[in-house]
């Protein structure tokens, strides 16, 4: 287990452009890099690389923590919108994420 601890600074991953991180021909299942073209973290998968929705430039991320944090409801449905990822959080470990 690796313990990084601080109060004065950060932890620094490896950032490279979306071209850099597609040149990497050996990849692990969870290697990350910040894309400094899409200005987020992004996780390999195992088939491809993803944003984790860690950094969101145009606020395309949605976090709900609660019903107040999705689009007002219209009769029995609520419709999501495009463009934008749903992150849900249980609070503790597990997170879904849902893009439109």
């Amino acid at each position: 287990m690796l313990d990084v601890s601080s109060t004065a600074s950060g932890l620094l991953i490896p950032r490279m452009t979306t071209a850099q991180r597609d040149a990497i021909t050996v990849s692990t299942i969870g290697l990350q890099v910040f894309n400094i073209t899409t200005n987020t973290v992004d996780v390999f998968r195992g088939v491809s690389c993803g944003a984790t929705g860690l950094s969101s430039p145009n606020n395309s991320v949605v976090n709900v923590n609660s019903l107040a944090d999705l689009p007002v409801p219209s009769g029995n449905a609520i419709i999501l919108i495009s463009g934008k990822i749903y992150s849900f959080s249980d609070g503790k470990c597990c997170e879904r994420r849902y893009s439109t």
